[in-house]
């Protein structure tokens, strides 16, 4: 068995005892040598063996972490942000970055289904876990079902929640595409990471109901750090559904 095998089923071995927990950075390729007395190729060919399955992910410039096997998404699960990521097991924390009523752009003004001189309110927000940014979120709510929504402090307080209890909002369905991309300067500053690591870009149009009626009531784009997140599927036959993540 070539030592790279060895060395890669010593460490899954550490990481299944505990030694190694999510979250923490494994031990510099140095420190690996010293370890195993092995070749610093050697050490690079376990690591990335065990990066291509899913038990250990690279932040460049800060070294290779433990991913946690237990702590992803559900795709179909209509939650918001903070919700999710307080159901990981993180502390969830948000910023605002800006929050205005603009006129919105043709795309929005189609998916939100509004008239010509509607208004809708923009909310941009940048989401953490445990104080680390995990996405970056750019809402439109169609205005006129939420009147005086611009003077709510959303770093605060949870938009659903004030949707649903101050609007009487029933949040029904979603319609999401995901899509892999490279993030703009500008997002990966607000992520805090390299522009050339992917990103995980979620479009989505969401649906609520109030007085009976149903209408989309959001439309969002969300960029997702894919070293820190990940998203699965229940399947049991037939189509699939989408998923809410604000």
């Amino acid at each position: 068995m070539p030592k790279y095998q060895d060395v890669k089923r010593s460490i899954l071995e550490r990481i299944q005892s505990g030694e190694f927990t999510a979250g923490i950075a494994l031990p510099s390729e140095r420190e690996l040598i010293e370890q195993y007395q092995v070749s610093r190729i050697t050490i690079r060919h376990a690591i990335t063996g065990l990066v291509n399955e899913g038990l250990l992910y690279s932040v460049q410039g800060k070294g290779t972490f433990i991913q946690s096997r237990g702590r992803n998404l559900h795709l179909v699960r209509l939650t918001s942000c903070t919700e999710d990521i307080r159901n990981l097991g993180y502390t969830p924390s948000k910023k605002v970055i800006s929050k205005e009523i603009q006129i919105p752009s043709e795309n929005i003004r189609a998916d939100l289904e509004l008239d010509h001189g509607e208004d809708v309110l923009n909310l941009a927000r940048i989401y953490y876990a445990n104080k680390k940014p995990v996405n970056f979120t750019i809402t439109n709510l169609a205005y006129r079902h939420f009147p005086g929504i611009e003077v709510i402090d959303f770093g605060v307080v949870s938009l659903y929640e004030t949707l649903e209890t101050k609007y009487g909002l029933e949040i029904m369905r979603a319609q999401r595409k995901i899509e892999a991309a490279l993030p703009s300067k500008q997002i990966a500053d607000y992520l805090m990471m390299n522009t050339s690591t992917p990103i995980l870009l979620f479009s989505c149009i969401t649906y609520g109901k109030l007085d009976g009626a149903e209408f989309p009531f959001e439309s969002y784009i969300s960029w997702y750090r894919s070293d820190r997140y990940s998203f699965y599927i229940d399947q049991l036959g037939g189509g699939g559904a989408a998923s809410e993540e604000n």
